[in-house]
């Protein structure tokens, strides 16, 4: 299929998960937590695929391009925050020892570099489309409610996100290696300004509480909060199961006392 079609498919199902302000979080969750674990090489084609079916989702408010690129900031901050000095540090090793092929950790440093690489495409790519300064993306949190009076913009002439860079095999030389260094250094300049910002608070900040969303769409939806949970509905707490015998739900094991009085009777004192 091609990737006109399969984005087509990524849209038509964010539109059924559309309803609500958890299902949707949970939705990009589950999206962008590929990028959370280990990739190798052969990953980074699959990587750039999700990149661009995220980046082509039918958003519809600020709230849902924020959350994305408030999760894009979470993971690079904690991947990539010492990242960029080891790869200089292990590149820099293999050309003095006059390797052609790099070593294991270097492979692992250059692919790790290849996911943060992507991530920082897409979430320049965000911005620029829907028009979004790095101030509102610092400020953004995710437990807080909704405000239904932010602005929404869309640039119609934005560009298509260019991955065309992302070489699968870049690991294989040591030249391959300082090449998608160079890169990921570049990327990371430019995002220096809401990377830094976002990189020590997110040391500090604790598990967020809930917060009820106040959306028109979402009155009675709560915070992604438990982003971690697999998607799937919920089964209300509130709700029983009947009894399969009694009709007022006696709990079972347990007999009724007389009268309908939950009060136990005070036993009588023997006289001695």
């Amino acid at each position: 299929a091609s990737a006109a079609v399969v984005n087509q498919g990524f849209t038509n199902i964010y539109k059924l998960v559309n309803g609500t302000r958890s299902t949707r979080f949970k939705f990009l969750r589950a999206l962008l937590r590929r990028y959370e674990g280990k990739s190798s090489g052969s990953d980074a084609t699959y990587l750039c695929f999700l990149a661009n079916a995220i980046g082509a989702l039918p958003f519809t408010m600020s709230d849902e391009v924020l959350f994305v690129i408030f999760h894009l900031n979470r993971i690079i901050s904690l991947r990539a925050s010492t990242l960029q000095d080891s790869l200089a540090k292990r590149i820099e090793q293999a050309e003095a020892a006059g390797k052609e092929e790099p070593p294991e950790d270097l492979r692992e440093d250059v692919e790790l570099s290849l996911s943060a690489s992507i991530m920082l495409s897409l979430k320049r790519h965000l911005k620029l489309t829907y028009d979004l300064a790095d101030a509102r993306t610092q400020a953004y949190n995710p437990a807080e409610a909704l405000k239904s009076a932010e602005a929404f913009r869309y640039d119609e002439d934005a560009s298509d996100m260019d991955l065309s860079w992302c070489d699968p095999a870049t690991g294989d030389t040591v030249a391959g290696c300082r090449a998608q260094a160079d890169l990921f250094a570049r990327l990371m300049q430019s995002d220096a300004d809401d990377y830094g910002e976002y990189a020590p608070a997110s040391r500090k900040r604790g598990r967020p509480k809930k917060a009820r969303a106040v959306d028109d769409d979402d009155d009675s939806d709560e915070s992604d909060d438990d982003d971690d949970e697999p998607f799937s509905p919920a089964i209300p707490k509130t709700a029983s199961i009947a009894s399969p015998r009694g009709g007022k739900g006696t709990p079972r094991g347990k007999r009724a006392r007389r009268g309908g009085s939950s009060t136990p009777t005070p036993r009588k004192r023997l006289a001695l």
